[in-house]
């Protein structure tokens, strides 16, 4: 075993090498590097050199560390296997010195900094750190070997767009400076967060010559300090609308027709764009009619061009709402969010959106109110010829007389059968006759939606149908009531039950087209009887699976 330093001074690196001499390893075991966070490696090399005819064979395994504690730290042994027999290296034990600021950088020829915009924050919000390289030399090259890992923190790399070099002094001695990368970083608790050094090596140019700032020459290591970030929780008071949003941010939300009836649906589209960490972002809640079926929203990403080295994010959210009965409504959409400039939350509000619902023409040709029961009547034949008998033949050897002799018998075994049924329905629960109901009245929603396949332009009648036939069908089956099951939840349950992926896959895919049509409208009659066959197949598939 052997390294290239015993003594090395904090946030600096060193190698370690463990070699086999003439000998095939086998099984290497590397040590257990702790207080070491290692770089690189294992950097397995393999030699072969002839002398006088004799064959000499070398065979490394090479690592990278950077030490995490100052003091005397201990390695120990790597094991390896050769020609069966394992072997152990001996403990290497490698002496960490303290380093000051001024022994890191000042006076050095070249060293890098990790320069952040906020030392102090709130959980969520954007805070920028630079990676800037200080010299007074000529560098040809930079690159980075290992960057903090920034944990307790979303960070995400910004579109370094200032390619200048400065000059600065530091400690009475002039740097050429340049930011070479810019990272941003979202604190996601609260504390002091350690950000650990940057690792970096550069190419300086020696010579008298003075040439432009990156040129080739000799390798030199480079490593910052660490950095402490005070992470503060958000402050209580946070409004209902809230859903997470650190930054500064605006809203917009636009309403699709306002003039519609019950057999339509309502689309509000809104937009939030800012800066922050979009991903903390939930989708806001407004208060919404009671009479509003609400569907789950659709939220979309928005990622736009890099102004001023900011990343200007956004999301897109749509909402669907289905009115249950005609009338006036009033909706108006907010947005709240923490503005950690103002130290405060804020809430945007639209304008008030004023619907107009007016009642529908398409409904069910079959209605089945699941909370009822549907009598069952026993019809009788009625005998509309007479035959005649011959006045030769005696009464009691007639058709007639037969009849009349057994007709209390079979009366009285019909009745008897009649209240038997009439028993068993009784004793039938309330929930299970709702479960016998549902395929009756999904399918009877699904012949009013066949009904639609010949008028592409009562599409939006058609998905609906079909929408509430399967998900009506499900929650009547389970034993939930309708509104209180989101799409999501719904396929959750069927997970549960152990229904086929595919199948949930087929029910996911109905619904979802069914929603995109009532957002846009879509006409396409290959589409409408592709969906119609799908439901239909959905629905018996998913009842043979239930019914097990």
């Amino acid at each position: 075993v052997s390294t290239d330093a015993k003594q090395v001074l904090e946030n600096s690196y060193f190698d370690i090498s463990f070699t086999v001499q003439n000998g095939q390893g086998a099984n290497f075991r590397r040590p257990n590097f702790k207080n070491f966070k290692v770089i690189s490696g294992p950097n397995k090399a393999m030699k072969m050199t002839i002398i006088n005819g004799v064959r000499q064979q070398q065979e490394s395994f090479g690592f990278t560390l950077l030490p995490l504690k100052v003091g005397k730290l201990t390695i120990g042994p790597a094991e390896v296997t050769i020609n069966g027999k394992v072997f152990r290296t001996k403990p290497v034990q490698v002496e960490v010195l303290k380093a000051s600021k001024s022994q890191l950088q000042s006076g050095e020829e070249v060293f890098v900094r990790l320069i952040p915009s906020d030392t102090t924050a709130v959980i969520g919000q954007k805070i920028l750190i630079y990676y800037k390289l200080f010299t007074r030399k000529d560098v040809s090259n930079f690159g980075l070997i290992a960057e903090p890992e920034y944990e307790g923190f979303f960070a995400q790399e910004e579109r370094n767009t200032d390619y200048r070099t400065m000059q600065e002094v530091v400690n009475g001695q002039t740097y050429t400076t340049k930011v070479m990368k810019t990272v941003a970083i979202y604190p996601q608790k609260a504390g002091k967060l350690q950000i650990e050094p940057l690792l970096a090596e550069v190419a300086i140019v020696d010579g008298s010559r003075r040439q432009s700032f990156f040129n080739r020459g000799r390798r030199v290591s480079i490593s910052s300090l660490p950095l402490t970030i005070l992470v503060s929780p958000l402050p209580e008071g946070a409004p209902l609308s809230f859903s997470g949003a650190v930054g500064d941010f605006t809203m917009t939300a636009t309403p699709g027709r306002t003039n519609i009836t019950t057999d339509e649906s309502v689309v509000i589209k809104m937009r939030i764009t800012g800066k922050g960490d979009m991903k903390r972002i939930q989708v806001p809640a407004f208060p919404i009619p009671e009479s509003f079926e609400k569907y789950d929203p659709v939220m979309n990403d928005i990622e736009q061009k890099n102004f001023n080295r900011s990343i200007v994010v956004g999301k897109e959210i749509d909402y669907l709402f289905v009115p249950q009965q005609a009338g006036t409504f009033k909706v108006q959409p907010e947005f709240s969010f923490f503005n950690p400039d103002s130290m405060a939350y804020e809430t945007i509000k639209t304008q008030v959106f004023t619907f107009n619902i007016r009642q529908g023409k398409n409904k069910p040709k079959v209605t089945l109110d699941s909370d009822e029961e549907q009598s069952e009547q026993i019809l009788f034949p009625i005998k509309k010829s007479t035959h005649l008998s011959s006045d030769k033949s005696p009464f009691i050897y007639s058709k007639a007389y037969t009849f009349l002799l057994g007709f209390p018998l079979l009366a009285l075994l019909g009745g008897l059968w009649f209240q038997q049924k009439r028993k068993e329905e009784d004793n039938i629960d309330d929930d299970e006759r709702k479960r016998r109901a549902a395929r009756k009245k999904a399918l009877a929603q699904l012949e009013t939606a066949k009904t639609y396949l010949s008028t592409p332009e009562k599409s939006k009648s058609f998905y609906d149908e079909i929408s509430k036939a399967l998900v009506g069908f499900v929650c009547s089956k389970l034993n939930i009531p309708f509104s209180a099951l989101k799409k999501s939840e719904i396929i959750e349950k069927l997970k549960e039950l152990n229904i086929p992926s595919n199948l949930i896959d087929d029910f996911s895919d109905v619904l979802k087209n069914s929603e995109m049509a009532l957002y846009a409208g879509l006409n396409n009659e290959a589409a409408m009887q592709e969906s119609f066959q799908k439901a239909e197949r959905v629905l018996t598939n998913i009842e043979v699976f239930l019914d097990k």
